[in-house]
């Protein structure tokens, strides 16, 4: 993601880079799919943490970036205001046409995601109401009701026409609410106790075509933070499976903001982690910020019965992502587009990865 400033507007332009990756090694950027989001001036410029499916030849990406029109205040100096919402444009394959970015998925008021609506990951079809009604796909988000976006949750929402949105009320995967629990830390200023970051950065993943799913998430309520998969028959009520095993990866740390899918035909997991020492300061037109961001990220590969720790498998990386290879100062929030597991196929041998 770069900003710049153009004719008294702000653009923020959000590379959409999708790796091809076969089972021999041989990586190839076969894709640049360019959304440029104009914003007034003066406002705060970004796009990040993009998902995307496809339908035919269609496209349907979605992404977090700043929503003015939903601006909250918070308790963070560094931070003017919580407003981060959820965006959707499409992209034809043969015709090469892209839609205007518009907001798809907002903050609803007074309830758990009353801000920070954000960190995406989309699957396709699911009946998880009960009245009969299957959807084209799921969107599984994060928000958190807190000013500075600590203890988060994890909340789904539904769509038949990629555009309009319904929520499941309640967050289907949630960090411990009780005061002084493992997910809170007690300052050692002023000696209060306050919430840790909570569960983040969802990765979900078909796993039979209809409502059997994994989402794999972050448990940021403890440092590092490890990455679990939780598994659901409908959509919504989730089991923990366990924690992931971190054998292999850059320092032997949990996953940077991961990505996984399944190849069947090697029966094996590949996953797109974050290298978690290359990360520095973002800017804004030459000023430094308080984000970070990282510029590489590494495809690994499991064999299936290796993927949870306590297992002495390692991940094998496959190949780096990084300026180098892309162009982009930032490579980072990967993420496997729905259409991987079937494009690893014993036919094609290919998946492909979408990230910023």
């Amino acid at each position: 993601m770069t900003r710049r400033a153009i004719s008294g507007s702000v653009i923020a332009v959000m590379a959409l880079v999708v790796l091809g990756m076969a089972p021999a090694g041989a990586d190839i950027v076969d894709q640049h799919v360019i959304l440029s989001h104009e914003y007034p001036a003066g406002q705060a410029a970004y796009d990040y943490s993009p998902t995307m499916v496809q339908s035919g030849d269609i496209q349907e990406y979605y992404w977090c970036g700043y929503g003015p029109a939903h601006a909250k205040a918070t308790d963070d100096p560094r931070i003017v205001s919580a407003s981060d919402v959820i965006y959707h444009a499409t992209y034809n394959v043969k015709t090469h046409v892209k839609t205007a970015p518009i907001p798809v998925l907002t903050e609803t008021p007074d309830t758990w995601d009353e801000r920070w609506v954000c960190n995406l990951s989309v699957v396709m079809g699911f009946a998880p109401f009960g009245d009969g009604q299957t959807y084209a796909a799921a969107l599984y988000y994060v928000g958190s009701s807190t000013k500075l976006g600590t203890h988060n949750s994890i909340g789904v929402a539904f769509t038949n026409d990629w555009t309009h949105f319904r929520k499941w009320s309640a967050p289907v995967l949630s960090p411990p609410a009780q005061p002084q629990s493992a997910c809170q830390h007690e300052d050692g200023t002023t000696g209060q106790w306050v919430w840790n970051y909570g569960f983040g950065q969802p990765s979900a993943h078909n796993d039979n075509g209809h409502a059997g799913l994994s989402v794999f998430y972050t448990d940021a309520c403890a440092h590092p933070a490890p990455e679990f998969r939780a598994t659901t028959t409908d959509g919504v009520r989730f089991t923990n499976a366990g924690q992931l095993n971190s054998n292999g990866l850059d320092g032997n740390q949990p996953p940077a903001n991961p990505a996984l899918a399944f190849n069947p035909a090697e029966n094996a997991w590949y996953m797109a982690s974050e290298t978690a020492s290359a990360l520095r300061a973002a800017t804004i037109n030459g000023t430094l910020t308080h984000e970070r961001a990282r510029w590489s990220f590494t495809l690994y590969r499991i064999p299936a019965n290796g993927l949870l720790s306590g297992n002495a498998t390692a991940w094998q990386p496959l190949v780096t992502v990084d300026t180098n290879l892309t162009g982009y100062e930032t490579n980072g929030t990967p993420h496997s587009p729905e259409t991987c597991t079937a494009t690893c196929s014993t036919s094609t041998a290919t998946c492909r990865w979408t990230f910023k």
